[in-house]
């Protein structure tokens, strides 16, 4: 209730070294491709808002949405305060 419950497929570029901590946050029955030798993606549905930006947050780069665009400037406003 105190977020828009509007559901989103978000895709994710992670470091591979945090596989457990995607796995936790989504399950282990998330699909996940290679992206080189240090990233894979992941798609995930998400209600965007404040908690998950948080989550990504956490990660300090090592977590990156690549799309889609709305979800990513969404992302960006929240951490404009990091630039001020």
């Amino acid at each position: 209730g105190m977020y828009d419950d509007k559901i989103e497929t978000v895709t994710l570029r992670c470091k591979n070294r945090l596989m457990r901590s995607v796995i936790d946050r989504f399950g282990d029955g998330v699909q996940t491709q290679p992206d080189g030798p240090d990233h894979f993606t992941v798609q995930v549905e998400i209600a965007p808002s404040p908690p998950f930006f948080g989550w990504v947050f956490t990660f300090a780069g090592g977590i990156q949405i690549t799309g889609p665009e709305g979800v990513l400037l969404e992302m960006q406003q929240m951490g404009a305060w990091l630039d001020k």
